[in-house]
C-alpha cells in the first residue's frame, strides 16, 4: 500500500468490511477534479491578488 498514514488505515479498514483495498488510482478521478478546480480558480481570481506593478508587464497567465 502506497500513501499517507489516513490512507493506509482507511484502507486496511475497507479490507476488512468490502473484502478489497484501494487501488492506485482509485483517487485520480476526485484529485484530477480538485486539479482543475484549482487551476480554473487561480486563471479567474488569481490574477487580481498579483500587486498592480507585476501586472502591467503583461505577465503571462
Amino acid at each position: 500500500m502506497i500513501g499517507t498514514p489516513p490512507n493506509v488505515i482507511i484502507a486496511t479498514h475497507r479490507t476488512e468490511i468490502v473484502g478489497h483495498s484501494f487501488e492506485m488510482f482509485d483517487y485520480l478521478p476526485v484529485g484530477v477534479v480538485v486539479a482543475l478546480a484549482g487551476v480554473a480558480l487561480f486563471r479567474i481570481v488569481g490574477w487580481h491578488l498579483i500587486p498592480k506593478e507585476r501586472q502591467a508587464h503583461n505577465w503571462p497567465l
